[in-house]
């Protein structure tokens, strides 16, 4: 079971999947280089250290961003733009394990993209800490706007020790929500706008376009960026002597620290930022993937005794 923007429930455990493969080469000696590949599913997911294996090597993608979309229109006509969301970050680090031990493994889940059809809405934060995005609407008289921004994109991270935000040892960031901006005026002219939202860190997530920052190792981006966690996106509608005008921001991308939400007018939002010590940022699109790689040891060679007689 998850909660609002796909945070992890304590009891939301899914062991192998159909997202969940495994490969093995050969790595000299008798010993074999094994990959596990965990995506979507929207749960924790479980890895299981083999016996014999003392340190893995992870390698985490977050998710991508939705799409967010504007609409303006004076008396007859009228303009629709759409912008995709951005590309999230890559973690990438050795961690010192114990056989037989257990660590949860949380793939980030793509931002919902918005929609103004039927109805004015935001996207949905992705899984794992994306924020929402924001939304508007507006009309005066034969004037109409419609903004919807997209969702911030979910962080994927892996834990040890429990189940916490605290027992993270690599984190990935999620993008941040593109925002959307829409005016028509009572003299038949109109302006739409999109803007992108910041890609994922990176040690430090992408800015939005304008006040919107990225979380950092240490905190999270403003606004309403924190722990693990996106900022929503904001929104502003307004009708004045005949204009109508609709902002929408997008929602924060997740991350060590999550990225601020867009707030209006046209401030695309911030990403998330990734745990050190390698790290990418702008890096895949879709949704997040995890992949976990370690050695396993050759088996025991069998000891032989020979037999002793005594008479």
């Amino acid at each position: 079971m998850v909660g609002r923007r796909g945070m992890l429930a304590l009891g939301a455990l899914v062991t192998a999947t159909s997202l969940h493969a495994v490969s093995a080469a050969p790595a000299g000696a008798g010993s074999e280089t094994v990959t596990e590949t965990f995506g979507f599913t929207g749960a924790q997911q479980a890895f299981v250290v083999p016996p014999g294996v003392t340190e893995v090597t992870i390698d985490a993608i977050g998710a991508q961003s939705g799409s967010s979309i504007a609409f303006a229109s004076p008396g007859p006509n009228g303009q629709t733009e759409i912008a995709p969301g951005s590309g999230p970050g890559r973690a990438v680090a050795s961690v010192a394990v114990v056989p037989g031990e257990t660590l949860l493994v949380a793939v980030g889940g793509q931002g919902g993209d918005a929609i103004i059809e039927p109805g004015v809405v935001g996207g949905t934060g992705g899984f794992n800490g994306g924020g929402d995005g924001g939304a508007a609407t507006a009309a005066a008289e034969t004037e109409e706007c419609a903004a919807a921004a997209g969702g911030g994109g979910g962080a994927s991270d892996v834990r040890q020790g429990g189940a916490a935000l605290e027992d993270r040892v690599v984190v990935a960031a999620g993008a941040g929500g593109p925002s959307a901006f829409a005016e028509a005026d009572d003299d038949q002219s109109f302006e739409v706008l999109v803007q992108g939202g910041g890609e994922g860190g990176g040690n430090v997530g992408g800015d939005g376009s304008e006040a919107a920052t990225g979380g950092t190792q240490n905190a999270g981006g403003s606004p309403n960026g924190g722990l693990g966690v996106g900022g929503d996106g904001g929104a502003e509608d307004e009708v004045v002597d005949g204009s109508a005008s609709c902002d929408a921001g997008g929602g924060g991308g997740s991350g060590l620290f999550g990225g601020g939400g867009g707030i209006a007018p046209l401030f695309g939002s911030g990403a998330g930022g990734s745990s050190s010590p390698t790290t990418q940022t702008g890096f895949h699109q879709g949704n997040g993937r995890v992949t976990i790689t370690y050695t396993r040891p050759p088996p025991p060679t069998p000891i032989s005794v020979e037999p002793r007689f005594t008479g």
